[in-house]
């Protein structure tokens, strides 16, 4: 044995400069890398954390927006049972339109006011919706830049045009309102114009209702979108981490086998030239 060990050739100076410096640099990597392990786990919690809460903020403003939506609804709802109320009191007034006790009793003044009053709780709620649309835009387009994200297209645009439908609706309102007092006051003549404006509004009302429920869907399936979303991206970070990790725990082996070999070669080669001394 003390013959095998003599064949080996002592360690030069350069080689145990080099053996020691490997040692240490191996080391320090193998430091790094164990930290970077914990690390890639952590920054999969906050990135789970960041775009769950970003993705939880789009579920919330579509909230938003769906509440608003239901809210106009029910003023429209409202507003076309009194738009058929005052119909059915100008058919009730068109064979006697100079009986001023059946005008006051099936149009009372305060029936043009409810009238104003729920179309302008209706505009009011449509301007709400365009601000919470203008104010989730930037987000919206943050988080759909994403390249696992795909959120439905939802523009400020039918927000908008919602508004600008529910601004119709409080114009057409407001002419029948005039239409309804000026017939109350004795302009026989304006009796046709009071059915042609409730006509109009009542027209206004049905095509509103049919953009809230196409606005409702939309928002509905963005809602389910972003949770969906949430799973997906928890599942994907949690595949990437423990991706790396594992590639990590390989560039963990191989240093901790190198240093192995390293501090082999440092023990086995002084030995060696220590027994052959003493051989001699």
């Amino acid at each position: 044995m003390a013959t095998k060990n003599m064949k080996k050739a002592p360690l030069s100076t350069g080689r145990k400069i080099w053996i020691w410096t490997a040692i240490v640099i191996s080391i320090l990597l193998l430091v790094l890398e164990v930290g970077g392990i914990l690390g890639t786990w952590a920054i999969r919690g906050v990135a789970i954390d960041v775009v769950s809460a970003a993705l939880n903020g789009i579920h919330e403003v579509a909230g938003v927006g769906r509440e608003a939506v239901g809210k106009i609804d029910g003023g429209v709802s409202e507003l076309r049972t009194k738009i058929s109320d005052v119909e059915d009191a100008v058919d009730q007034v068109s064979q006697n339109v100079s009986d001023q006790g059946l005008i006051l009793t099936v149009l009372p003044p305060a029936k043009e006011q409810e009238l104003v009053r729920v179309a302008g709780e209706i505009r009011a709620t449509a301007e709400s919706i365009v601000g919470v649309f203008e104010a989730a835009t930037g987000m919206w387009k943050s988080i759909d830049r994403l390249p696992f994200v795909d959120l439905p297209e939802l523009e400020a645009e039918k927000a908008a045009k919602l508004q600008a439908g529910a601004q119709d609706i409080s114009d057409g309102v407001n002419q029948l309102a005039t239409g309804i007092q000026e017939f109350r006051d004795g302009a026989a003549g304006k009796i046709d114009t009071v059915s042609t404006a409730a006509g109009t509004v009542n027209s206004r009302l049905g095509v509103t209702q049919d953009n809230l429920s196409t606005l409702d869907s939309e928002l509905d399936h963005v809602q389910t979108r972003a949770l969906e979303l949430i799973d997906t991206f928890r599942t994907l970070a949690t595949i990437v981490a423990v991706v790396m990790i594992l590639m990590q725990i390989w560039v963990v082996y191989a240093l901790i086998m190198l240093i192995r070999q390293y501090w082999a070669e440092w023990k086995t080669r002084p030995l060696a030239k220590s027994a052959a001394r003493k051989k001699l």
